[in-house]
């Protein structure tokens, strides 16, 4: 658990940092989700039963560093080795904001902390950049690009052979959606809310173990929306399908609900 205490260190910090400084305000999201199924890289891990994410995202002022503590559980029994915690740090920024080749980039560190199991037998790490090119193709749609690389969490642990790499290429696309405005018959206000469709192709380069195949895995197609409700309370309702490839992976197809609210502080 030694890297426990480090993750609750660095939350500890921000939160310290947060209330000293004086120039803007920071920026604070908890969430919590509801998942019909909870699928992680591809791999259905509460074998089709439904789970919640609940967690706390700290923007450090714009600075572009941020931490995030999320929780990971299954809403039935017969699960509790698969209940996660992920502590992440992370860094995002742009380049080349007014070229056409403008790219938005993120590059995170995962801990992932299972607490009902021995360190030594489950917990890892990961590392992952995330890229993106909002200009490219002078529309609303967005190529994108994440590697991820995981590996456990100690040198001398015992599941010395469960790392890998993972590549996902995906496209991204905001429709915006006609809503009548209230109070005004037949007024159309097409920036209140946006469907984002997106769909991912995801090669596993032995992400899960010896036994996963280094072969194209899966695709996931998603739709989401944002509902503001009050008081900085979102509402967002997403459906995902996922096309498994490569039974090493997950040996069915799969479909699931997401809901989620978030509120901003």
């Amino acid at each position: 658990m030694k890297q426990l205490p480090f993750c609750l260190a660095l939350i500890l910090l921000s939160i310290v940092t947060l209330t000293q400084a004086q120039q803007s305000e920071p920026n604070v999201i908890v969430d919590v989700t509801y998942v019909g199924k909870y699928l992680d890289k591809g791999f259905d891990t509460y074998a089709d039963h439904s789970g919640i994410e609940s967690g706390i995202d700290i923007d450090l002022y714009g600075s572009g560093f941020g931490l995030n503590l999320t929780h990971f559980r299954a809403n039935t029994s017969g699960f509790e080795n698969s209940e996660k915690l992920d502590c992440t740090a992370y860094y995002y920024n742009s380049l080349f904001k007014d070229s056409p080749f403008a790219l938005d980039y993120q590059l995170n560190w995962i801990y992932h902390l299972f607490p009902d199991q021995p360190r030594s037998v489950a917990n890892t790490q990961e590392i992952e950049a995330v890229f993106a090119w909002p200009k490219i193709t002078s529309t609303s749609l967005v190529p994108t690009y994440s590697v991820c690389c995981e590996w456990p969490a100690g040198s001398n642990y015992g599941s010395n052979n469960a790392g890998g790499w993972a590549h996902v290429f995906g496209l991204e696309y905001d429709l915006a959606l006609p809503a009548l405005t209230v109070g005004t018959v037949d007024t159309v206000d097409t920036s209140q809310r946006l469907l984002h469709l997106s769909v991912e192709a995801v090669y596993n380069d032995g992400l899960g173990g010896p036994a996963v195949d280094h072969d194209w895995s899966h695709m996931v197609v998603g739709l989401s929306t944002e509902f503001e409700l009050v008081n900085n309370l979102v509402f967002t309702p997403g459906f995902y399908y996922q096309s498994s490839w490569d039974d090493s992976v997950n040996t069915e197809d799969e479909f699931w609900l997401s809901l989620s609210l978030s509120r901003t502080f």
